[in-house]
């Protein structure tokens, strides 16, 4: 039968059947299953994983702590702490639990589905802080960090939340590390951190110490102590005597 000779008026019994075969293939469709086949729909891993749902977030092993009065949450990490280690006004995880605690807002920390969600910080910052808080004085836990990566964690969380006395906790111990921080080190946390270090302690020493250094930098500790500083410690280089003292 040609295309010309098909029959081009439906009846009602025809409107039936395509009513009929329409539900069973959407039925079908939404069981996972091909029609004529009957196998189970697989996806393929990009598929699935966009499909997928959240994944629920998990307490802390070492910093959820039932008695607590406040839950925080970071990327899918639960934290329960006790609210009185922020009770400074001046630091702005304070400030986020008062913001929290006003009638029209949900998330205010009193519960893991009501969770304050700290997306400004990141995780490893987080936990010095709280080591510091829990564990700092009686090293009653073992921190997972090195001396000085737990310093310049706590360093950056402290300046970051507002918490200048823990700022400073960090900054003392940094400086008085022995052996001490290379310059170039001691040059980056100086421009990283400029309003809140001195520069008599942190960078005039550093530039010292890289002025009268014989091996040149590598490429990133150059990156850490910045082009214009470089082009500095090159000028006064240039004017310097071979015993070290300027012209």
């Amino acid at each position: 039968m040609s295309l010309r000779s098909w029959p081009l008026t439906l009846d009602l019994m025809d409107y039936i059947r395509i009513a009929i075969c329409v539900c069973v293939a959407a039925f079908v469709c939404s069981q996972g299953r091909m029609p004529g086949f009957f196998a189970p729909l697989k996806l393929g891993p990009s598929v699935a994983a966009e499909i997928k749902e959240e994944d629920p977030p998990e307490r802390d092993p070492k910093y959820y702590f039932q008695a607590s009065t406040v839950v925080f949450r970071i990327d899918n990490t639960l934290f329960r702490i006790h609210e009185n280690f922020l009770s400074s006004e001046e630091n702005t995880l304070c400030s986020r639990i008062r913001q929290s605690r006003s009638p029209e807002i949900w998330l205010d920390g009193s519960s893991d589905a009501r969770a304050i969600v700290l997306d400004d910080i990141p995780i490893e910052e987080f936990r010095s802080l709280l080591y510091y808080f829990y564990y700092e004085r009686t090293h009653q836990l073992a921190r997972e960090l090195g001396e000085v990566e737990y310093l310049q964690e706590l360093l950056a969380v402290s300046y970051r939340t507002r918490m200048p006395e823990i700022f400073e906790y960090a900054s003392n111990r940094l400086s008085n590390l022995q052996p001490p921080l290379p310059p170039h080190q001691r040059v980056s946390l100086y421009l990283r951190y400029e309003d809140s270090l001195s520069e008599r302690d942190w960078l005039y020493p550093a530039v010292a110490e890289l002025l009268g250094q014989v091996e040149p930098l590598d490429s990133e500790q150059a990156r850490q102590v910045g082009l214009e500083l470089l082009q500095m410690i090159a000028c006064m280089r240039e004017d310097m005597d071979g015993d070290g003292t300027f012209r």
